[in-house]
C-alpha cells in the first residue's frame, strides 16, 4: 500500500471517527434535554452544520408536531422549507 493510500486511509477513518462522536453528542444532547423544543432546534442545527439534513429534517417535523404552538415551531418550519429547497 502506498503512503498517499494509507494517508487517505487515515484521513477518512480520522473523519469517520469525528462522526461517531459527534453523533454520541447529539444523542448524549437529545437523552438529556428532553423534550424541550428549543434544544431539539438548536440540536437540528447542529445536524444541519454536520450535513445530516435527514435528521434535521426529523428533528424540526417533531418540533412542528409536538410543539406546534411554541415559537420555536415557526423557526422550525422555516428551516424545514429551506432544506427541502436547498436539498429536495
Amino acid at each position: 500500500m502506498s503512503k498517499n493510500s494509507l494517508r487517505d486511509l487515515l484521513s477518512l477513518s480520522l473523519k469517520m471517527y469525528g462522526r461517531w462522536v459527534g453523533l454520541g453528542l447529539v444523542l448524549g444532547v437529545l437523552i438529556a434535554c428532553g423534550e424541550d423544543p428549543q434544544q431539539a432546534f438548536e440540536t437540528a442545527q447542529f445536524e444541519e452544520q454536520q450535513q445530516n439534513h435527514t435528521h434535521a429534517r426529523e428533528l424540526y417535523e417533531r418540533i412542528i408536531r409536538d410543539h406546534a404552538k411554541s415559537p420555536v415551531a415557526r423557526k422550525a418550519e422555516e428551516r424545514l422549507k429551506a432544506l427541502e429547497k436547498e436539498n429536495p
